[in-house]
């Protein structure tokens, strides 16, 4: 397998046997959350990398000579999250250091609000939280170093920190200063900010800096109808320069406003010695991608840039690309498991894989429900057996013994089999929560993510060619045709199944979004109203 970087392993890394890891790239993680996905895809595009302050905000041009490794400098603002996030942290990690810096600077903040404001100091500072505790993206049971702020301008974006509290070597019981407290912050473990989205930057990277610049081989041979919407891309750079714009345009929209409060915050508290960033500049490694990837990730800088173009609010394109980043990683672990199983492509999909969607409300008897479910479990299966049937595992990684074997491979289905299934739960794809009979379904607000992402703004489309371009770019058949091609590996009875499909469903919550314009009682358009 080709990598993007070539990655020399250090030996430092406790990852890099894992199954999933050697198959998918390092790494996809169970436990990031949605919003820690984008949080840190954007974290890594917006930072400096590789020593060059220029390569901030791009998808660097490696010019063909692409490092043995790749590394970004993200920032940290500790003093801003002390600020916004202990108050709502943990009472048991908080350190007296923290506490005593919180007050400091929150005093310093007070002492900065001009006298003659129509509000009193204490209420400035009330509402400047506030405004931040509004941009709260995950919190739940951490400490306030490891929470993470809703990206939704680059002055928030910050890299995880953890804060090591207990134990014989934690923080707990030690007198601390803020410089002294430094050396019991930790970066690089990668807990919650698991590389998730450090590896959808890796796809973007590689594919942008794929030989030639053009479109992936893959897509230009099969424009037989379903990719001709790429036909008149001749090189990627175009698109990486597009893309590159909208994103910064994007992070900076709101810069002025939250990022000026956050400087006047951050200073406030720099000034009475609590830093938000390191003495010395840390410097953050990215992991490495299969280069086969570039398939999927043309698709999703495709995606990607229609979304970011279209004129709507920031924040509504924040939450259609949290939705996607998920998205996407569910059709990267599929691509990629594919690739594995030397699946051929499929009439009008090049994934090789397929999801057959129906009504989250389906009944128990529905025929299209059983369907869903059937074709469901084939993809859990699939997952399953990529990790059994790689041949390029390190020799050194795979256990002798058959038990413990098994239990190493266990451990790579947790950022396969159950990443698939959680993260898909979690945005509402995969029904139901609990219990048995899991299925594909799309929800109005993935309804409204797939018109945003495979709608160029303000364009219009055939309802059958929007089927079509669903199934070309996810593999997610909704209506029979597509259904036919997607269930014909499985066998006879599987397609015949297809003819109960009923896509009646799909259509109603295009009509309720305002997509659906039909023109006669045969044919329908599907519009994306945003202009671009």
């Amino acid at each position: 397998m080709v990598r993007f970087p070539q990655y020399i392993d250090d030996g430092r890394e406790d990852d890099v046997d894992n199954a999933a890891v050697q198959v998918f790239g390092r790494r996809f993680f169970k436990d990031q959350t949605p919003v820690e996905y984008l949080a840190e895809f954007f974290l890594v595009f917006a930072s400096a990398k590789d020593e060059i302050q220029a390569n901030a905000y791009a998808f660097p041009d490696y010019s063909g000579v692409v490092p043995l490794r790749l590394t970004y400098h993200p920032p940290y603002r500790l003093g801003l999250k002390l600020f916004a996030f202990l108050g709502a942290s943990k009472l048991e990690t908080r350190h007296r250091v923290h506490i005593s810096s919180f007050r400091d600077g929150v005093s310093e903040v007070e002492r900065r609000i001009r006298p003659d404001s129509s509000i009193s100091p204490q209420e400035g500072v009330r509402l400047v939280q506030g405004l931040f505790s509004g941009f709260v993206g995950v919190a739940g049971d951490r400490t306030w170093t490891a929470h993470t702020f809703l990206p939704a301008s680059g002055s928030l974006l910050a890299g995880e920190v953890l804060w090591r509290h207990a134990g014989t070597q934690g923080a707990a019981n030690v007198d601390l200063t803020w410089d002294e407290a430094w050396k019991y912050f930790e970066t690089g473990k990668h807990s919650f900010m698991a590389r998730g989205g450090e590896l959808l930057y890796l796809q973007l990277a590689s594919m942008f800096n794929a030989e030639g610049r053009a479109i992936p081989a893959t897509l230009r041979d099969k424009t037989k109808g379903t990719y001709t919407h790429f036909d008149e891309i001749e090189s990627t750079d175009e698109l990486r320069a597009n893309l590159q714009q909208r994103l910064k345009a994007l992070l900076q929209e709101s810069d002025h406003a939250v990022g000026a409060i956050g400087d006047f915050v951050q200073n406030a508290f720099h000034a009475v010695g609590v830093d938000s960033e390191y003495p010395n500049s840390k410097t953050a490694t990215l992991g490495w991608v299969p280069r086969e990837t570039e398939t999927e990730a043309f698709l999703f800088a495709w995606e990607a840039e229609n979304i970011c173009r279209a004129q709507r609010s920031g924040l509504q394109k924040i939450s259609l690309l949290k939705d996607l980043c998920v998205l996407h990683v569910m059709r990267s672990l599929c691509f990629q498991s594919a690739r594995v199983m030397e699946l051929d492509s499929l009439k009008g999909f090049v994934g090789g894989y397929s999801w057959v969607a129906c009504a989250v409300d389906a009944a128990t008897l529905n025929a299209g429900k059983k369907t869903a479910i059937n074709a469901y479990d084939a993809v859990e299966n699939l997952l399953y057996r990529s990790l059994r049937n790689f041949g390029a595992y390190s020799p050194e990684s795979v256990p002798s013994e058959d038990s413990k074997k098994q239990s190493w491979l266990d451990k790579g289905d947790d950022n396969t089999i159950r990443l698939f299934r959680k993260i898909g739960k979690q945005i509402g794809v995969i029904v139901p929560r609990k219990g048995q009979g899991m299925r594909i379904t799309l929800p109005s607000h993935i309804v409204r993510l797939l018109v945003a992402a495979l709608i160029p703004p303000g364009k219009r489309i055939r309802l059958d060619a929007f089927y079509q371009r669903i199934f070309g770019h996810y593999g997610i058949a909704i209506e029979r045709e597509a259904a036919e091609a997607a269930l014909s590996p499985y066998g006879i009875q599987q397609a015949t199944d297809a003819f109960g499909l009923d896509s009646t469903w799909f259509e109603e919550e295009l009509r309720r979004g305002g997509y659906l314009i039909p023109l006669s009682d045969a044919v329908s358009l599907v519009c994306n109203p945003y202009k671009g």
